[in-house]
């Protein structure tokens, strides 16, 4: 049969021919192969071998293997591994800042040297970290770690007025945690009010 005959489509055949020509040419081949089956994509391994007859003709001899679930079991050990990098980077990072809260005496050194930890983490060009003042009810800039060849900004930031009532703030006074990393979504925009 042909490749047209074997394959549904003509974008499976014609991927399909493509490697039947290379073995034909060298030999043999081992190639992963895409194919689209009633609306799904799946990855064969397909070995593929020329077989050179007596009488001057020349068969391909091919084995093809689904192995799509394999290839998805790859792909998710590869975004566990990376995920675990991650998660013992930012362990590390962590015990870094503990230790030197808790080395030094100096609250304002201990600060700059969590700032900078965390500014150089993330690749930012400044990091803050702002107090609250109660009797004002405003969020005040105290410190600030900047890359190198950028300016001081702190003198410029805003001081934010604090709305007691917004999301951001209650999840602070209950010492939860905020997570936002992407503060432009509707989600976030709950929780910090702007």
């Amino acid at each position: 049969k042909t490749d047209s005959e074997l394959f549904p489509t003509q974008e499976n055949a014609e991927a399909c021919r493509s490697s039947d020509l290379e073995a034909m040419e060298q030999g043999c081949c081992d190639v992963n192969e895409q194919v689209r089956i009633g609306g799904k994509s799946y990855t064969f391994r397909c070995i593929k071998n020329r077989l050179d007859r007596k009488d001057g003709r020349r068969l391909l001899l091919g084995i093809c293997v689904d192995i799509t679930e394999e290839k998805r079991l790859q792909q998710e050990l590869r975004d566990a591994l990376d995920e675990l990098k991650v998660y013992v980077e930012q362990e590390h990072l962590l015990n870094r800042c503990l230790e030197s809260v808790l080395l030094n005496e100096d609250e304002d050194t201990a600060i700059r040297f969590v700032l900078k930890m965390i500014g150089e983490r993330l690749k930012a060009d400044h990091a803050y970290c702002f107090r609250y003042d109660y009797e004002q009810s405003l969020i005040l800039p105290c410190q600030e770690w900047k890359r190198s060849g950028q300016a001081d900004r702190i003198e410029i930031m805003p001081r934010f007025p604090v709305d007691p009532e917004e999301g951001w703030f209650k999840l602070f006074q209950e010492r939860r945690m905020l997570n936002l990393p992407d503060v432009s979504t509707p989600e976030a925009r709950a929780v910090h009010g702007r």
